[in-house]
């Protein structure tokens, strides 16, 4: 996050959480390449907060689900 002369914006991101592994896809192609097992999906909330430097602040948190891969 970036801030300006106006305004302070910070973020922060809360622990992983409904870890899942990643699947299985079974493809019958005949150019098809096995491939690694892919990355585990979880879910995260990221808090962000923008403040007027010479006022209080105001903020919004955004719920991101990341399926595995």
């Amino acid at each position: 996050m970036w801030s300006t002369k106006y305004f302070e914006v910070t973020t922060e991101a809360s622990a992983k959480t409904n870890i899942k592994s990643p699947g299985v896809k079974e493809v019958s192609s005949a150019n098809c390449e096995a491939h690694g097992a892919g990355e585990s999906g979880f879910t995260i909330t990221n808090t962000r907060t923008v403040k007027a430097r010479r006022r209080g602040g105001r903020g919004g948190a955004v719920h991101l689900d990341l399926p595995a891969q």
